[in-house]
């Protein structure tokens, strides 16, 4: 009489297992950078923005791309600054101003060919991308969005 096999046990108690969607990851960061991704997950909280940021870096199409290169720099140049010209004892307006030159210089250097939209277009259409780009800033976004709106009221002239 011949012997069955059983099938060997698996890996994991499949009665601890949280999903079958998800993997439980354990990873080593500097303290630095869990405190930032914590701070900036907010709400949401640490593994929220993890998972957030992770996806992101997944999703970008090739057209984003260009644009992740471009932000990339960006994010060099703001962290080359701050390095540099630490602020002291609040904002520290000559690295903000170099700061604001080098990403002038970069989104000419990045800057694809062909001719932008009418000025109204344009205007509209930046005004949307400011709203979200500081919206996932939560409370600290009002503080320059409220500048901004009420810039842009004056330039209209509107009374802000």
């Amino acid at each position: 009489m011949s012997r069955t096999r059983r099938p060997p046990r698996p890996a994991v108690d499949p009665k601890r297992r949280r999903s079958e969607t998800e993997v439980t990851v354990t990873l080593r960061l500097p303290r630095e950078l869990h405190d930032r991704l914590k701070s900036e997950g907010g709400d949401r909280g640490f593994a929220a923005e993890i998972r957030r940021r992770l996806e992101a870096s997944f999703t970008q199409t090739p057209t984003a791309r260009g644009f992740g290169d471009l932000l990339a720099a960006i994010g060099h140049a703001a962290s080359a600054a701050a390095e540099v010209h630490p602020p002291l004892g609040g904002e520290d307006m000559w690295a903000y101003a170099a700061f604001e030159e080098a990403v002038g210089m970069l989104l000419g250097a990045f800057r694809p060919e062909g001719e932008p939209p009418t000025p109204h277009e344009l205007r509209n259409t930046a005004a949307m991308l400011v709203g979200l780009a500081l919206a996932p800033l939560g409370d600290r976004g009002v503080g320059p969005f409220a500048r901004l709106r009420a810039k842009f009221r004056n330039d209209e002239g509107e009374k802000p």
